[in-house]
């Protein structure tokens, strides 16, 4: 058991610089891309989605939510593929099958993301410094994946068949999956 929780740790480690990193890249492609994109706010309809999105979502800062979806979707992708083959060792058969795997292990991570973006968003909005965006999404998504795991364990890598029992490169020495 210690085994598998350093394993998933580790990958929630791995999942978390991917999505902290990714943001950060969105951050700096943002800064260069909103002067190119203010010319288009004077368009009514444009104008109209960026003022409700600024009314809706809290804070001014539309760079951070670019960050936080972008950083989202990466760390995501990099769970996913961790999780399936290294943590459940689930197989699918056919694509159609992965994907709507995928499909049920995003749905269950969107309780999971609003913890998240919950802590990322109120760090940043409570704390002054750069730091606290990060901060936050460290400690959201510590609490996050430890939900996930359970939430993927009970209806995600659900087996209907026997799996063999097999020796994993993954695994210590002489334990079994």
């Amino acid at each position: 058991m210690f085994y598998l929780a350093a394993k998933y740790s580790f990958f929630a480690v791995i999942a978390t610089v991917v999505n902290l990193f990714t943001q950060f890249v969105s951050f700096a492609f943002y800064d260069r891309m909103f002067p190119a994109i203010e010319p288009w706010l004077s368009l009514p309809v444009i104008r109209e989605v960026y003022t409700l999105s600024v009314t809706i979502l809290p804070g001014d800062d539309l760079r951070l939510y670019f960050g936080m979806a972008w950083g989202t979707l990466s760390g995501l992708l990099v769970k996913y593929y961790l999780d399936k083959k290294y943590i459940f060792y689930y197989i699918t058969k056919r694509k159609r099958e992965d994907f709507q795997k995928f499909l049920l292990y995003s749905f269950m991570g969107v309780f999971t993301t609003l913890i998240f973006w919950g802590f990322e968003i109120g760090f940043d909005f409570y704390f002054d410094g750069e730091w606290a965006k990060y901060a936050g999404a460290v400690v959201g998504l510590s609490i996050g994946y430890l939900t996930k795991y359970f939430l993927d364990r009970k209806f995600v890598f659900i087996y209907t068949e026997p799996v063999l029992s097999q020796e994993s490169p993954w695994m210590g020495p002489g334990q079994k999956d």
